[in-house]
């Protein structure tokens, strides 16, 4: 629950990553960057996860640390049913 108590430090963070609240997966891959290489294996699972926004977070971060080249040198996965309200053109 949003209000219960909460772990501290990387254990705690892995934990609310595995809740079912897409809010509290997406506050936990926005404060992984501060684990460091503690928390990558955080940002690579949360590329496969059912959120597009949590997909996205996670690739951001991942791509502006240079960490996990060959998971986003594949690109942002889209799932079946992902909205897209905006498109970038890339180089």
């Amino acid at each position: 629950p949003i209000s219960g108590a909460v772990l501290g430090g990387i254990e705690g963070l892995r934990q609310r990553f595995t809740t079912g609240d897409e809010q509290v997966r997406l506050d936990a891959v926005a404060n992984a960057s501060i684990y460091g290489d503690e928390a990558l294996d955080i940002l690579v699972k949360a590329l496969k996860d059912p959120s597009l926004q949590v997909r996205v977070k996670a690739y951001q971060i991942l791509k502006e640390s240079n960490q996990a080249e060959s998971e986003t040198a594949k690109g942002l996965r889209l799932n079946v049913g992902d909205k897209i309200y905006c498109v970038y053109l890339s180089s």
